[in-house]
């Protein structure tokens, strides 16, 4: 996890949402850098931001997700928006995508078609 906030919050956030390794008092380049640099070396990048800062990362990201209630301009520019600060909200999104990619496999060898409907 990368935040611009401080260490001590940082470290609360980290320990709330179960994250292993976080980086405090991070500037908005160095969160470029690191979003090159990964995709550089063959990585998938999720980045998750709600602030005028993110926009960069977020746009140029693999997966880009804005907080609903974070600046317009993220939510523009990401791929996703999540309506809520719970984001275990994004695991529950991986894992209805997951299976809805599966389910579809399944029908099309079946040529079974049917319409689906997620509000999350």
């Amino acid at each position: 996890m990368m935040t611009g906030d401080s260490k001590h919050t940082a470290k609360a956030i980290a320990e709330r949402v179960v994250v292993d390794r976080f980086y405090a008092e991070v500037l908005p380049e160095e969160k470029a850098h690191f979003v090159m640099n990964e995709k550089a070396n063959g990585n998938t990048v999720v980045m998750i931001g709600d602030g005028v800062n993110d926009s960069p990362e977020l746009s140029s990201a693999d997966v880009g997700i804005a907080i609903s209630n974070g600046a317009p301009i993220a939510r523009e520019i990401a791929d996703i928006t999540i309506s809520e600060n719970d984001l275990g909200s994004i695991v529950t999104q991986r894992k209805l995508s997951t299976a809805k990619i599966k389910l579809k496999t399944l029908c099309s060898r079946r040529n079974i078609t049917f319409p689906t409907a997620t509000k999350l």
